[in-house]
């Protein structure tokens, strides 16, 4: 018992327990990068394999499309409002909008009543929305390749510059 003691109050035990310590939390972050890795990879797969039921584009797919592109942002968009159909879910009470996002791809926001809308600061409702409004929108991503928008900004007006 005596030696037990020794050892756990000794220097070698305190670096035994502190480098254990130090490989448990690289394991963990490294767990979460394969874990974020994986979802981003999951979406973007999703969104270019229904990327024809998405948006009506090709029948065999999008080869070549995005040549060189990265991952795209699977938790939330920003850009402006392309098409709003309220009809076409498969949810009676899901609005399916179309976002022109960065480098013009178009990305589909599934929006319902429990998404919280903000129009600078008053909450509005999503029948409120309309085509060419700009937004920023944060959600989850659903296994077609959508966004299930949780909550959308809707910025104001970009005003017109002239010479």
């Amino acid at each position: 018992m005596n030696i037990i003691l020794e050892f756990l109050r000794s220097k070698q035990s305190a670096a035994i327990i502190a480098v254990l310590f130090a490989l448990a939390l690289i394991v963990g972050v490294f767990s979460a990068g394969i874990a974020v890795g994986y979802r981003k990879a999951r979406f973007s797969y999703a969104w270019g394999e229904n990327y024809d039921r998405n948006f009506g584009g090709p029948r065999h797919g999008i080869f070549g499309m995005r040549e060189g592109a990265q991952f795209t942002d699977a938790h939330g968009t920003f850009g402006q409002i392309i098409q709003i159909d309220p009809r076409s879910s498969s949810r009676l009470d899901t609005i399916r909008i179309t976002i022109k996002g960065r480098d013009n791809i178009e990305k589909i926001l599934l929006v319902d009543h429990a998404t919280s809308i903000q129009r600078m600061r008053v909450a509005v409702q999503p029948e409120d929305l309309a085509v060419d409004d700009s937004i920023i929108a944060i959600g989850e991503p659903n296994e077609f390749g959508q966004i299930v928008a949780k909550f959308i900004r809707v910025m104001p007006p970009m005003p017109i510059l002239r010479p």
